[in-house]
């Protein structure tokens, strides 16, 4: 079962994804009147998320949200009043896994990368994470949720061994023939 997966909400409600309560700044910016503004996101799913921005925005247009940390998000507007505003996710199965990542690093503690306002390309960031002994190991993550994660690497660390993934602790489980799965440590 994947991410998305994962992720999804058995409520019986009209929300596909489960929310997230969150307290992040981030800007939006309006293309339809070539306008941005500071606003705070005050919850997030994989399909949407829900801002305080200060005005009145019409339901149906067009928004787009850097979120430190998380990344560009374009949408439309659900709904819109004096004190916030809903936007639905215009995201791939691909983005929405990108960003169930950064929400399980961001509940597991771990300080994002600052996010750029795509004026430059992007380059990433390695991803390492820390063994007992010190050595850092680079890994592709193959699959992540809230209790744990599997990672593609030439180094598998032995079943019990206590890794480091920026400042979250995680139990390798198990192995496969190019990685290995570890359950975080709360």
């Amino acid at each position: 079962m994947g991410v998305v997966e994962l992720a999804r909400n058995s409520a019986p409600e009209k929300r596909i994804f489960m929310r997230v309560p969150v307290a992040l700044v981030g800007r939006a910016f309006y293309p339809p009147d070539d306008r941005e503004s500071d606003c705070i996101v005050t919850d997030i799913s994989l399909g949407g998320a829900t801002l305080q921005c200060g005005r009145v925005l019409p339901v149906g247009s067009e928004i787009v949200l850097y979120l430190e940390g998380f990344g560009r998000f374009r949408g439309t507007v659900v709904r819109s009043d004096a004190e916030e505003t809903g936007m639905h996710f215009d995201a791939s199965d691909d983005e929405r896994v990108r960003t169930a990542e950064n929400i399980v690093l961001y509940l597991s503690g771990v300080r994002l990368q600052e996010t750029e306002l795509r004026r430059n390309d992007r380059i990433g960031a390695p991803r390492r994470f820390e063994r007992a002994s010190g050595e850092l190991v680079g890994f592709e993550i193959r699959d992540i949720s809230f209790s744990g994660a599997s990672f593609i690497s030439a180094v598998r660390p032995p079943v019990g061994e206590i890794v480091l993934i920026g400042t979250v602790e995680g139990r390798v489980t198990r192995h496969f023939d190019d990685g290995f799965a570890l359950e975080f440590l709360r």
